[in-house]
């Protein structure tokens, strides 16, 4: 067996790495930090901080959220107010932390600043907006001015409204938002908001008429099918089963949401963004009116020599009451869904218009052509209305208070925006979606970059260019102009075989881009099975159906449509909605082809980037743990491809390839003063600078800790310290922490010396007339001697003192640590006593043992004995030490909670003895309800070791763990748990458990 020093210092040492990781947080919140520099270890960081609802990470400036899938308590008033003024190095990872960054930076450097929130559907991307905007709402000022409190209530009620035309349930998340949103806030010089515009794009119109399997449309229209029966009545609406562009998905409901309630604070919040009731009527009657002509069906019929179609007669109700809402000529929609007009040149140019009749599939398309229009215009306007409820000038002459020039004003944006997309079969939409993550990541990359490069620069600290992807080569792929890209190339194919159909279309852009990207690195065509080709992203490869391209980047709503809804007969209800829905002019002689989706996207993309370039960029990374929506939950592998493509792991290796951890010089001393004695206790230098200070600390720990602390591993920058490794960051956290601890137990000495002293007199007086009442003679010595309460001042007893007190005491009712900031323990008394023992035949004898006192209990312990020893030294120890299992300095023997304490006796003479009168426990039967299940777990808990013939398992009876043999070598009775006879426990608690009965140890204590 080992020495019993070097075994107790071992032992001490294992336990105090225990204890410490219970005292910390769990994993790394700054994931810069990470020692272990992979994909895998970022998603095992994640996944431990998950399971513990600790869902907010950071690498840098940049915060890392996992959707929990649950609720948290963790966006009330009370956790606002902790992060109002906070730096976000001083408080805990939160969107909080990042919602006060922007905007106090904002204030304080009058700057433009914005919010990028990425991530996939269902990662908890629009939560996250939210909370950004409660957190802005909340902070900003308001100047006692009702008007501005209006602009708040605009600015968050906007949400409602945009979430039930623009959300719908997913099979990947049940309020995914199925457009992008650049919500943009404007402020004045104080803080207080003015007003704000909001951009959106990207709006998926093509759910309006087809949904996909076990999906939903968006939330508008079954929140309308919910809504009161007089407004059912009124829009001539049934049950959603009714509907085919509802009923195709086979999804009607989703689990936690009452479409009833949503109905009612849909319709509350448009009123609050200023949608008066008739308006808010027409704006439901388009909604109820593209229900209705979903409806419309089509039969096969044969006119001339071509073929078309006419409506089902059963369908024919549905086009009236479509027509009826938004008072339209029935017969003439017939008409225009069923036929299509058709002008050709002839001979001397003189125009000639014929009526091509349409096959049921074609006039299907024109149908649902018609219903996407009407919900997408329907779409902007609603937006439109917000930005006019938050129109600057608007507000400014509302509030009576001078328009703020634009120069003036401060500018704070939030955007959420689809995730980067891969599904089984992807077409034009996920194309479009993934080219504007592509954009994003090329300003995240540039950005980041920038800032480093900057904020060294600016230090004057020397900076080492990192490889890393450049995106930009895919960005040229997709939108390039010289050699044109991807969209131009399907706009050119567009325009020169207008004529031909849908699928000859999509074979002349493939081939088209076949020959300009033949050799890209970044393309791949395929020509076989579903005709397609694949791009590289930045995020893997994506493979594109090329099928219904054409018409998707066409989408165009055919002008003899828009003229007959430009034609309504009705100035009231929703028909007065459609001359803003529709306001072009059309001329049916035009022959110059509309913007195409690739153009409109393109330009929308360039002024986003534009936008967003132009301000101080915030970083919320959301990733989504698993696909079932299950609470804590993580699929490793599902989380380790989110990583590869948020570029997590490259976004930790730019941090780490200049410096993991900088700080500025107050900060830096405000948290490691205590490693100088320049810097703290009492020869402190008073009025020292920062830097100066940050220099001594840094001597300081070279020389009195003997830390190897050289330039390349600290610089001292022009305001800021950099520390290059995260070893040497968690060296000085080590060395913070044993500080304190020294600190912490001079601090608790003196002021128990100093309160139990103050008190001295009067507790005298009480004893000395407690005692004379009791005729209890006093000792000589008593009379003058002070009660300090502690008097054990050995490092080693007190710190394996501790390591048992931790083990009962450490955790509250729901195994949070005692305190915010650690441990809150204070020992009301702690000695060595000798206790008097009676054995078996009578005799009485002495025995050594330490006695702490706690608030909650009396702890009794003792070294261990001599037997103890030699059965330790006879095991093989749990990782393998032939010389046995390493006992503690100090073994629990009894822990009685005070409130098992009846009675305390002492004697009449002058002796030191006391006598503890214990209620005795009732026996307990051997306790197994807390065991681990033997199929739960392979291998051993301790070790990894897989279980197996020679490596058998073993239940620890004091933890109910699964461990292998060699793991539980050592035997103890657990009365507590019902084993009166000694049973093996795991070699780690070896020394914690009660192991003497109450009703069999009973003895006297001395003071």
């Amino acid at each position: 067996m080992s020495s019993p020093s070097k075994s107790r210092r071992r032992a001490q040492r294992e336990r105090a790495d225990s204890y410490k990781a219970i005292a910390t947080e769990v994993g790394v919140p700054d994931m810069v930090l990470l020692p272990s520099l992979t994909n895998k270890g970022i998603v095992a960081n994640l996944k431990d901080r998950l399971e513990e609802d600790l869902i907010y990470s950071y690498i840098g400036n940049v915060l890392v959220v996992m959707n929990p899938y649950k609720w948290l308590k963790i966006y009330d008033q009370q956790t606002m107010r902790r992060y109002v003024h906070r730096n976000r190095v001083d408080v805990a990872p939160h969107i909080f932390a990042t919602g006060e960054a922007a905007f106090r930076t904002m204030i304080s450097e009058e700057e433009n600043q914005c919010v990028i929130i990425s991530g996939e559907s269902g990662a908890g991307k629009t939560e996250a907006s939210k909370q950004i905007q409660n957190y802005i709402a909340s902070v900003s000022g308001t100047g006692g001015n009702d008007g501005i409190e209006a602009v708040k209530k605009v600015f968050l009620d906007s949400n409602p409204v945009l979430e039930a035309f623009g959300n719908a349930k997913t099979l990947r998340n049940n309020n995914s938002s199925r457009f992008g949103k650049y919500f943009e806030l404007k402020f004045d010089r104080f803080g207080r908001p003015l007003g704000g515009k909001v951009s959106n794009f990207l709006h998926e119109k093509s759910r309006v008429v087809k949904p996909g399997k076990g999906e939903r449309n968006f939330h508008i229209f079954y929140q309308l099918l919910k809504a009161p029966k007089s407004v059912k009545q009124k829009f001539f609406l049934e049950k959603p089963t009714s509907y085919n562009y509802l009923k195709q998905s086979g999804c009607f409901e989703v689990e936690n949401m009452d479409d009833r309630e949503e109905f009612e604070t849909t319709d509350n919040a448009m009123k609050s963004v200023g949608i008066g009731d008739k308006r808010r009527d027409a704006i439901f009657g388009v909604v109820a009116a593209v229900l209705h002509l979903g409806n419309v069906k089509f039969s096969p019929k044969q006119i001339d020599d071509a073929e078309g179609c006419s409506i089902d007669a059963d369908s024919k109700p549905s086009l009236e009451k479509f027509c009826d809402l938004l008072d339209l000529d029935a017969k003439a929609i017939g008409k225009a869904l069923t036929t299509r007009k058709l002008q050709t040149m002839a001979p001397g140019g003189k125009v000639e218009t014929y009526s091509v009749p349409q096959n049921p599939v074609q006039a299907a398309g024109r149908r649902d052509a018609m219903g996407k229009a009407l919900f997408e215009r329907l779409f902007d306007l609603l937006v439109q209305r917000v930005n006019v409820s938050l129109d600057v000038k608007k507000i400014a002459k509302k509030i009576g208070e001078n328009l703020v020039s634009a120069e003036d004003m401060l500018s704070l944006g939030v955007l959420d925006i689809y995730g980067f997309e891969i599904f089984d079969v992807n077409g034009f939409e996920q194309l479009c979606i993934n080219y504007v993550n592509e954009k994003l990541q090329q300003i995240f990359i540039s950005l980041t970059l920038k800032a480093e490069q900057d904020e060294y620069e600016s230090e004057g600290i020397a900076w080492t260019p990192i490889p890393f992807f450049n995106n930009k080569i895919v960005c040229e792929l997709v939108e390039g102009a010289k050699p044109p890209g991807l969209f131009r190339v399907l706009d050119d194919t567009c325009k020169t075989m207008h004529s031909r159909g849908e699928t000859a279309l999509d074979r002349g852009f493939l081939d088209n881009l076949g020959k300009s990207f033949g050799s890209h690195a970044h393309f791949r065509k395929i020509g076989t099975g579903r005709p397609g080709f694949i791009i590289k992203h930045y995020a893997g490869d994506v493979t594109y159906d090329v099928k219904g391209f054409g018409e998707a980047n066409k989408d165009v709503l055919d002008k003899e449509l828009v003229l007959l809804l430009q034609a309504t007969g009705g100035s009231s209800g929703s028909a007065s909605l459609m001359p803003t829905l529709f306001p072009e002019d059309i001329d049916l002689n035009d022959k110059r082809m509309p913007k195409t989706s690739g153009f409109k996207i393109r330009n929308q993309c360039g002024e986003l980037v534009k936008t967003l370039s132009d301000c101080n960029p915030h970083y919320v990374r959301c990733v989504k743990p698993n696909d079932q929506k299950a609470p804590c939950r993580v699929e490793m592998s599902r989380v380790v491809h989110q990583s590869q493509y948020l570029g997590l792991l490259e976004n930790i290796k730019v941090r780490r390839a200049g410096f993991a951890y900088r700080a500025e010089f107050h900060r830096f001393v405000e948290r490691f003063n205590l490693l100088s004695p320049d810097t703290s206790g009492p020869n402190m230098k008073i009025g020292m600078a920062d830097k100066e200070a940050a220099k001594s600390i840094l001597r300081n720990v070279k020389r009195q800790y003997g830390v190897e602390l050289n330039k390349a591993e600290a610089q001292l920058g022009r305001t800021k310290i950099f520390v290059r490794s995260p070893e040497m960051y968690f060296e000085f956290e080590r060395l913070r922490l044993v500080a304190i601890g020294v600190w912490a137990t001079k601090i608790q000495r003196v002021y128990k010396r100093y309160s139990s002293r103050r008190h001295l007199i009067k507790r005298r007086d009480e004893m000395a007339k407690m005692y004379e009442s009791a005729g209890k003679t006093r000792r000589r010595g008593s009379f003058s001697r002070p009660y300090d309460g502690d008097y054990v001042s050995e490092p080693d007893v007190r710190e394996a003192l501790l390591d048992v007190i931790m083990y009962y005491e450490g955790k509250d009712d729901q195994g949070a640590l005692s305190g915010e900031g650690g441990f809150k323990l204070k020992l009301e008394y702690v000695d060595w006593v000798k206790r008097a023992m009676e054995d078996r035949t009578g005799f009485m004898s002495m025995e050594r043992v330490l006695v702490a006192l706690t608030k909650e209990a009396l702890y009794v312990l003792s070294e261990p004995t001599e037997d103890e020893v030699h059965e330790a030294g006879e095991c093989v120890s749990a990782d393998g030490d032939e010389n046995g299992t390493v006992l503690p300095l100090l073994m629990l023997r009894r822990r009685v909670e005070l409130r098992g304490v009846s009675n305390i006796y002492m004697s009449k003479l002058p002796d030191d003895y006391i006598c503890l009168k214990i209620r005795p426990g009732a026996r307990v039967e051997e306790d197994k309800s807390f065991w681990v299940k033997d199929g739960a777990v392979g291998a051993c808990q301790h070790t990894g070791t897989k279980f197996s013939l020679f490596t058998r398992r073993h239940h620890c009876r004091q933890s109910g763990n699964i461990y292998i043999d060699r793991c539980c070598n050592f035997l103890s009775a657990l009365p507590d748990l019902g084993y009166y006879e000694p049973v093996r426990i795991y070699d780690n608690l070896v020394g914690l458990p009660n192991v003497e009965l109450l009703e069999v140890r009973r003895g006297a204590q001395r003071r």
